[in-house]
């Protein structure tokens, strides 16, 4: 497994650092970061994937604001 910092890795699934940190100590992680981040340590969900998806998603929040 590669060394990134918590902002890093949090950041891909659209959690910020100290709420991922929050996470590591024990607060219930919600459903669907749960299954993001499965899907994407086995690999079934690509790092792209998710920076397309979070770009989208802020161009579509952007646009409707």
């Amino acid at each position: 497994m590669r060394r990134e910092s918590q902002t890093r890795f949090w950041k891909r699934f659209g959690v910020t650092q100290s709420r991922g940190s929050r996470f590591e100590q024990g607060m219930e992680i919600p459903s669907p970061v749960k299954i993001l981040i499965r899907l994407y340590m086995e690999g079934v969900v690509k790092e792209r994937d998710l920076l397309h998806a979070r770009r989208n998603t802020m161009f579509n929040v952007a646009i409707t604001e």
